[in-house]
């Protein structure tokens, strides 16, 4: 009797042992990897906060659903005026059977073809919901990079929020971060279907191919430097990997979760010191 509790003990001792991956990307997970991304191992306590801003931001954009995300609207108060209400935005549980059909195809994607509901105003009425929401990112960008020197006067900066190219394509790279993180935490095809591919598209509409534009417009100054060169072609490796693949399916999905985590290493190595040679960079977290 007493070798069989023995036994018994050792068999719960070792499964007890075994980690049990977590699936869920944790909003802390995100918050990491924006600070990464964007202000490298070396964060300050200020520029951890903006990071925890760029964070909040990317998921009213990218994630709000159900009523959720008050909080983070709260958090955004002390960078953005006129902030749009939770209802202005929101996505409710009876319009989608998932969220990311509706703000995970990509930065410049306008949705015409969701029908979730079978209903032909939903399109327009969701153009409408999508600009609000992506200029919540815009907006927090604007508030902490100050591409535009009105941007800090009452009522002008509000009546003339023209970010730039170069504005609008740090935005775009806040979102595709946010985006490689949920293509890190997803290993079902119905989730993963909802995703911007993350690389191999032949057309180019893939993740890897549009932080590449993005960043050839964001650091245009460097584009010809051997760090850019380098960068670059990191990405392109990866995105060879991609085409061996030929396509995701519920075999391989795992080596989409891996390649994804591999672009987010490669935007951690590069991107923050690519940012410490950028005026507008350096005048706001310096």
């Amino acid at each position: 009797m007493k070798r069989k509790f023995f036994f018994l003990f050792l068999i719960i001792a070792v499964l007890l042992s075994i980690s049990i991956p977590v699936l869920a990307h944790s909003r802390s997970d995100h918050d990491k990897e924006m600070e990464k991304v964007f202000f490298g191992g070396r964060a300050t306590n200020e520029q951890k906060d903006m990071a925890k801003a760029l964070e909040a931001a990317a998921y009213l954009t990218i994630d709000q659903f159900g009523g959720n995300g008050q909080k983070n609207l709260d958090l955004l108060e002390s960078y953005v005026d006129d902030l749009p209400k939770l209802e202005e935005i929101d996505i409710s549980k009876s319009e989608t059977s998932h969220h990311r059909e509706y703000t995970h195809q990509g930065w410049t994607s306008k949705y015409h073809d969701i029908q979730s509901r079978g209903d032909n105003d939903l399109d327009e009425e969701w153009e409408k919901k999508w600009k609000l929401r992506k200029r919540i990112i815009e907006d927090t960008v604007e508030s902490i990079f100050k591409f535009n020197w009105w941007s800090g006067i009452p009522l002008i900066g509000r009546a003339l929020p023209d970010y730039g190219a170069k504005g609008d394509s740090l935005c775009a790279l806040i979102y595709y971060t946010h985006l490689l993180g949920d293509h890190e935490e997803t290993e079902k095809m119905d989730q993963y279907n909802y995703l911007l591919p993350v690389g191999g598209k032949v057309n180019n509409k893939d993740i890897i191919h549009e932080i590449m534009y993005h960043c050839n417009v964001i650091f245009e100054a460097q584009s010809d430097s051997r760090e850019f060169s380098l960068f670059t072609m990191k990405l392109e490796e990866i995105n060879s990997k991609y085409f061996k693949l030929i396509k995701i399916d519920s075999t391989n999905i795992g080596e989409n979760q891996k390649y994804a985590s591999e672009v987010l290493q490669v935007l951690q190595d590069y991107i923050p010191e690519f940012l410490e040679y950028e005026d507008f960079y350096q005048n706001s977290v310096a």
